[in-house]
């Protein structure tokens, strides 16, 4: 132990890690809310059919995220919900699984700018008002005509299973969805 007087202490910086951003899946099927019996975790992280959700396995060191939608042409209208659980079990009973909450609701409006595939990324998102336990997040350079890339962002306060079903999809029409943690 240094116990000179007036030795200097080496700052210690804390940074956001660099994150890229994730293709969490791309929905090419509608799905109505969930039913109050198909909310448990087996039926909606492992039985519902891929076509109809986005699932993103939140690691542990993310807190908050990103998220980002493009869709097949310039306004696509779609309404997404985001279904949140903490883990598959309880923490100290690996027989009892946990159920999914709604997150959040979304309105997405397609823009101009191109995406990744050969689409257009969502120009416009809008949450409705008071919906879900996490509605509380932001939308970024949101907005109709802007034709830039809107963003979803929020605090995950330690959820760490995210999936997005489209309650409303446009016919004939494929909605990616992309995440970003931090």
């Amino acid at each position: 132990m240094n116990t000179k007087i007036g030795t200097p202490i080496k700052p210690v910086e804390i940074t956001t890690p660099m994150c890229q951003w994730e293709n969490i899946g791309s929905i090419t099927s509608s799905q109505a809310t969930l039913a109050v019996s198909a909310r448990d975790y087996t039926s909606v992280w492992q039985t519902l059919d891929s076509a109809k959700k986005a699932a993103w396995e939140v690691s542990n060191d993310v807190s908050g995220c990103f998220f980002r939608f493009h869709t097949d042409s310039h306004e696509d209208a779609h309404t997404v919900e985001m279904w949140v659980a903490a883990h598959e079990n309880y923490k100290d009973d690996s027989d009892t699984k946990d159920h999914f909450m709604l997150g959040a609701e979304l309105s997405l409006v397609g823009g101009q700018q191109v995406g990744p595939n050969s689409n257009v990324f969502v120009e416009q998102i809008t949450k409705t008002a008071n919906t879900g336990i996490l509605a509380e997040g932001d939308t970024l350079d949101s907005g109709a005509g802007l034709d830039r890339v809107a963003i979803y962002r929020l605090d995950l306060q330690g959820w760490k299973r995210v999936v997005f079903i489209a309650t409303t999809l446009e016919a004939g029409t494929t909605l990616y969805c992309d995440a970003r943690g931090y």
